[in-house]
């Protein structure tokens, strides 16, 4: 006998979450467990999340359709199986989606280690995208509220500039306050 959780909290970490967990309807179980299990497959064999946007928005949309590509620059050297189990585990129907068993029992999964010795994942590239990824973020944001700082300045001189040329008097009281202090 097979027993269901019923879960209906929208718990977890976008990205990772299963539709039917955004969805909260109907109520999840241990399947979107499987979910998270592709995309962290998929991560690891193709070196991004398959749903990954800055905003978190299109990430909850592109989930909830299971949008997501096998870009080529990075999955051209992964196997057809490989791929399969991952949209067998990153199927939006929880009643179509593989359960843990038929994941384990994948044919993927019974490849030989000496088989996969020669499709190794590059861990230390994994991390040199992660990282670049982390530095390209915080270059950005950088560069977004440098601009909008940058605007505020430009602003408020553009609008100090309006003042002096429309109200000359203006001008004189500045600069005796500028003198005083």
């Amino acid at each position: 006998m097979e027993k269901k959780n019923g879960c209906r909290t929208l718990c977890g970490t976008p990205g990772y979450l299963a539709p039917e967990i955004l969805e909260r309807w109907p109520a999840y179980d241990v399947k979107c467990d499987v979910w998270s299990v592709g995309v962290i497959l998929f991560l690891l064999l193709g070196g991004y999340l398959p749903f990954d946007d800055e905003d978190e928005d299109k990430v909850f949309d592109r989930t909830r359709n299971g949008q997501y590509d096998f870009r080529p620059q990075f999955w051209r050297n992964i196997s057809s199986g490989a791929k399969d189990l991952v949209t067998r585990c990153l199927t939006i129907n929880p009643n179509k989606r593989v359960d843990a068993t038929q994941a384990l029992n994948h044919e993927w999964m019974e490849v030989r280690e000496s088989e996969l010795a020669s499709h190794s994942v590059d861990v230390d590239k994994l991390k040199k995208l992660v990282e670049a990824k982390r530095k390209m973020r915080a270059a950005v944001t950088t560069v977004r509220e440098t601009e909008q700082e940058l605007d505020t300045v430009w602003m408020s001189d553009s609008c100090v500039h309006l003042l002096f040329v429309s109200f000359p008097p203006l001008h004189s009281t500045f600069s005796s306050w500028r003198q005083i202090g």
